[in-house]
């Protein structure tokens, strides 16, 4: 079951969905059934879950027509808040999954919204996100729980090896990529899942 399901059915939350590139079978299916949805970047899935054939971006040069998106637009964080009338109410999970980008979205986060209305930010990072990318979440964000994705028992190596979709290559870690172990510590702390809680809300 995705997240998107288990906030859905097990939580009873509202749901606001997006994924530009990829749909699931749940979204392909309810498509598939009404003929006037082929074009959509809005699929309905009930009144607690909608989902969106749209992505984020950290900034868009040309503010989009929130009326008349198109599958595979890019949208900013501001503009989904309008898309979704959430702008000035309270958001228990932001979840991010965005394959590298998500180091522009936080760069143009608005912290003062985001510490007076989002309850926990969940993203994952990539190569591309540095330490310092990560300091603004600190004015009410704080790290509850990580995980690099390192694997034991690799044949390659005691230490272990990153999943392959985070490293196409799948190459092993090795020290030597690595100037210092401040930047071995930097890499482990900013790739992979981070989860964050708010600290107003607490």
């Amino acid at each position: 079951m995705s997240f998107d399901e288990e906030m859905h059915s097990s939580f009873e939350c509202r749901v606001f969905s997006f994924d530009p590139y990829v749909e699931d079978k749940k979204f392909k299916d309810l498509r598939d059934s009404d003929p006037s949805l082929n074009d959509s970047s809005i699929l309905k899935v009930d009144d607690r879950w909608i989902f969106y054939r749209v992505g984020i971006i950290g900034q868009t040069n040309n503010t989009k027509d929130l009326s008349n998106l198109k599958i595979k637009d890019l949208i900013s964080f501001d503009e989904i808040l309008d898309l979704t009338k959430l702008r000035d109410k309270v958001i228990d999970v932001l979840k991010m999954d965005i394959e590298g980008p998500e180091k522009d979205v936080i760069k143009n986060l608005d912290m003062n919204y985001a510490c007076k209305y989002i309850k926990a930010f969940v993203f994952e990072t990539h190569v591309r996100s540095k330490f310092a990318d990560l300091v603004k979440l600190e004015k009410c964000f704080r790290l509850f729980w990580r995980h690099t994705r390192f694997r034991e028992g690799n044949t390659r190596g005691p230490t272990g090896h990153l999943a392959g979709f985070q490293n196409p290559e799948d190459w092993a870690l090795k020290m030597k990529n690595f100037h210092n172990e401040l930047n071995l510590a930097e890499f482990m702390f900013t790739n992979g899942e981070l989860y964050f809680v708010n600290i107003n809300f607490i």
